[in-house]
């Protein structure tokens, strides 16, 4: 009998959130947005300038997510998962940092908690799907 609560909707509209959280953070949308408040007095070219360097921050971090992200939508991931730790050896810290505004946050919260499986973060910490790090059984690096 399976004890983890593996709720596959629940897992793939997170996923859904957090993936288009990353994709808003780096879109023009929200740069020229932020811009106008906070960066009134900015050029054309430094609004492209903003647009490219939150590219480069994020698209890391989507490669990273993709084969996750892929799993959730098509409702494969049966057994808890530490997203926290998978993503933290994927991209690093400097990275990571990214990941620490609430916009990004919250989803990816949201996501991490429903991967533990309905699990305890204690629970979970003691399980070997955390201590070993285990990877989806249906995951998948594309080359």
């Amino acid at each position: 009998m399976n004890r983890f609560n593996m709720d596959k909707l629940k897992i793939r509209e997170a996923a859904e959130k957090f993936q288009q959280a990353l994709l808003y953070w780096k879109s023009e949308e929200r740069i020229r947005n932020v811009a106008a408040i906070y960066r009134p007095n900015w050029t054309e070219e430094d609004i492209s300038n903003s647009i490219q360097y939150n590219i480069e921050l994020i698209d890391p971090i989507l490669k990273a997510f993709d084969p996750i992200y892929r799993l959730a939508v098509e409702g494969n991931i049966d057994e808890p998962f530490a997203l926290t730790g998978y993503m933290g050896g994927k991209i690093g810290r400097v990275l990571w940092d990214q990941l620490s505004y609430p916009e990004i946050s919250q989803p990816l919260e949201s996501l991490t908690t429903l991967l533990k499986g309905g699990l305890s973060s204690v629970e979970f910490s003691e399980t070997d799907y955390y201590k070993l790090r285990l990877l989806p059984k249906k995951f998948k690096v594309e080359i």
